[in-house]
């Protein structure tokens, strides 16, 4: 983290074969403010000052059955500390005819082991 802040890394698992095509995406905020986004198995990381903070995740799709799905969670932020949260999307046909969505906080062991087993996302945000 940056000297006196926290370091936040946002991941998205995807569970399941899918078609490039079909690769599903979830934005993340912090604040109530939107600060990027993965598609398919990647992550990124954002810089937060300590204290309370909410984080959210929500699944993007053109699917009107999936496009909703939305989670948040509270954050009480250390300055030095890095923390991990992960969207994990089941597509429709993996298992759950709907998919399933699921955003949670977990822990340093298995945020570095998604890290590395995922791509860095590089999210440009719109004009």
């Amino acid at each position: 983290p940056e000297p006196g802040k926290a370091l936040v890394v946002f991941i998205e698992t995807v569970v399941g074969a899918v078609p490039p095509w079909d690769v599903p995406s979830t934005r993340f905020a912090v604040d109530r403010t939107w600060v990027g986004a993965n598609k398919g198995n990647s992550y990124f990381t954002v810089s937060i000052a300590p204290g309370e903070h909410s984080v959210c995740s929500g699944w993007q799709s053109a699917m009107s059955d999936v496009r909703d799905r939305s989670d948040m969670s509270p954050l009480e932020a250390e300055a030095g500390k890095v923390y991990f949260f992960e969207s994990k999307i089941t597509p429709p046909g993996q298992g759950d005819s709907s998919g399933a969505f699921r955003f949670k906080q977990i822990t340093d062991e298995q945020g570095r082991f998604r890290v590395n087993k995922s791509k860095l996302s590089n999210w440009i945000p719109p004009n």
